[in-house]
């Protein structure tokens, strides 16, 4: 997957670490430490930020996060 944006993503008051999935308040100074996304969880913020406000399939979620055509009920 390959972005081409900043490391930081800003979302409204919150700030995301698209490297490491750590994501705290926007204001908050660099020695606290946030809370981490979950891969998962990651990976669709990703999806997301590379369709650049365009819809995102839940089929296209499902082929990136469960291979082999896994089937889950979502």
């Amino acid at each position: 997957m390959k972005i081409d944006s900043p490391q930081r993503l800003k979302l409204g008051p919150l700030e995301v670490n698209i490297k490491t999935g750590e994501i705290r308040p926007a204001n908050c100074p660099e020695a606290t430490k946030g809370t981490f996304l979950q891969e998962k969880s990651l990976r669709v913020l990703r999806m997301l930020m590379e369709k650049q406000g365009e819809l995102v399939l839940r089929e296209e979620i499902q082929k990136a996060l469960l291979p082999n055509d896994t089937i889950v009920d979502f």
